[in-house]
């Protein structure tokens, strides 16, 4: 698997492919380090305690980095495998050509190649163009001679340059925020075609439980698509083509097509029927990795949505017919309360709703017809959690969902002693009980009984006042 993913290796395209083809096999992708790497992809032995509990991994090959090339890739692990492992920045600066340029530089450290020398990536963006420079004056004081008094020595360190210590990196780390985690695992996906220090979903993953996954709704879909296979069948998709006049004197009233054209109209109808019984509600969660927006041949605006979570990726399209809807553009159907909204931009996470349902041509497809930033939907939707439905949809073939339980009210006592006598659960079960034309039939007891304690008390003082309780 490793070659088939180094063949890739400079073909933009393919190469996350094929590295997502092997996360799909089952193999981690763990990130480029310059101590561990090579130029192409190799697999590496996992320690016996890894998380993941396998024994071997694919380390990212130094090459496929965007932006780095073979060439300095090649001069990289030449000189690590000459002299060693790199000791610190300064140490990897001063040891690698001068095909290892700021462009490289910054390739290495957006892609995380260079956090095993203890610094985050923000804190090594910043520090790059100081190390160049001292790793600069130190091969320009080689080159004509001259040294410092550890050189001469030799005390220093193998590069000559400036040696890191645990109190230099924590001032350093200290003294730039880190660099945010969405921006992060985007520089990882422009550069390596994959996230390999995590997927931007996982921060809403507590989200994701509540309302679903798009791995989930994709699922679901590809059961409903086994389904329409069998229904398909039943019916014709091609409509009767109406026969030339030359062919039949009275082509409009030849019977072949005239009972052709009747069963194709009944069975639209029917198909009607059966896409909206088929329909099910879908609300899922996903991260926008891309809004393409497109005209079609009308000039009607619709868009397409690259969606992605932790496990799969699909495309969406949203045609005219639903893209003023989500929009909530005015039209001649619509005239929407809520304000006009823009395309979602990308590289965000949001809350999708729409449908599951059959297209015209009885295909598995999914309708969107609303969406939300996940940031936002968190206290919007925590009220009313999405269950998804048992099975993908109702049909002529599927069995209905079981009724939910009756309600119980009352208590104890009072349902022993009903059922002993009359067989039901409680007085308001069936509409022969005893509070049955009451104003309180269907209301459990405990609301009962706090509705009629205010009626209670003044009709018990009414009493006292009678009797002369209150007279002294």
């Amino acid at each position: 698997m490793c070659a088939q993913i180094s063949n890739e290796i400079g073909n933009a395209d393919k190469l996350p492919l094929a590295i997502a083809e092997a996360e799909g096999m089952g193999y981690d992708i763990l990130p480029p380090d310059v101590n561990r790497s090579f130029v192409r992809f190799t697999p590496e032995k996992l320690p016996p305690d890894s998380d993941s509990g396998k024994d071997f991994a694919i380390r990212y090959g130094l090459a496929g980095i965007k932006g780095v090339g073979d060439l300095a890739a090649e001069k990289i692990v030449s000189e690590r495998r000459a002299n060693g492992d790199y000791k610190d920045l300064d140490d990897f600066l001063v040891r690698s050509d001068a095909l290892v340029n700021s462009r490289v530089l910054d390739a290495l450290a957006r892609t995380g190649a260079l956090d095993g020398f203890g610094l985050h990536r923000a804190a090594l963006l910043d520090e790059i163009p100081r190390a160049v420079a001292r790793a600069e004056t130190s091969r320009r004081d080689r080159a004509t001679g001259q040294g410092n008094l550890f050189d001469l020595f030799g005390g220093g360190d193998s590069g000559g340059g400036v040696s890191f210590g645990a109190a230099d990196v924590a001032a350093l780390n200290a003294a730039v925020p880190p660099m945010p985690e969405l921006e992060k695992q985007l520089a990882e996906k422009e550069l390596l075609g994959t996230y390999v220090s995590g997927h931007p979903i996982s921060r809403f993953r507590n989200l994701s439980r509540c309302f679903g996954t798009l791995h989930g709704v994709l699922d679901e879909q590809a059961k409903l698509a086994e389904r329409l296979v069998s229904v398909r069948a039943q019916f014709d998709q091609i409509p009767p083509v109406r026969p030339v006049a030359t062919d039949w004197p009275r082509g409009a009233a030849d019977p072949g097509f005239l009972a052709a054209d009747a069963k194709y109209k009944d069975d639209s109808k029917t198909q009607r029927l059966v896409r909206r019984e088929m329909r099910v509600p879908v609300r899922f969660l996903a991260f926008v990795s891309g809004v393409v927006p497109r005209l079609d041949k009308m000039g009607r605006a619709w868009v397409k949505f690259q969606l992605e979570d932790d496990v799969a990726k699909t495309e969406i399209p949203v045609f005219s017919r639903d893209y003023n809807k989500l929009l909530r553009i005015p039209d001649d159907r619509h005239a929407w309360d809520e304000p006009q909204r823009d395309l979602p931009p990308a590289n965000r996470a949001y809350l999708f709703e729409g449908w599951l349902e059959p297209s015209f041509r009885l295909e598995a497809s999914i309708a969107l017809c609303n969406f939300t930033p996940a940031r936002a939907s968190r206290p919007r939707h925590r009220a009313r959690a999405f269950r998804p439905a048992p099975h993908v949809a109702r049909g002529p073939d599927v069995p209905s969902r079981d009724p939910a339980p009756p309600r119980r009210t009352g208590n104890r006592r009072e349902g022993a002693r009903l059922r002993a006598s009359t067989g039901r659960r409680n007085r308001h079960d069936g509409p022969a009980g005893r509070n049955a034309r009451t104003p309180h039939a269907g209301v459990p007891l405990r609301r009962r009984i706090r509705r009629r304690e205010p009626q209670r008390l003044v009709f018990h003082a009414f009493r006292a006042a009678r009797s002369g309780a209150f007279l002294a």
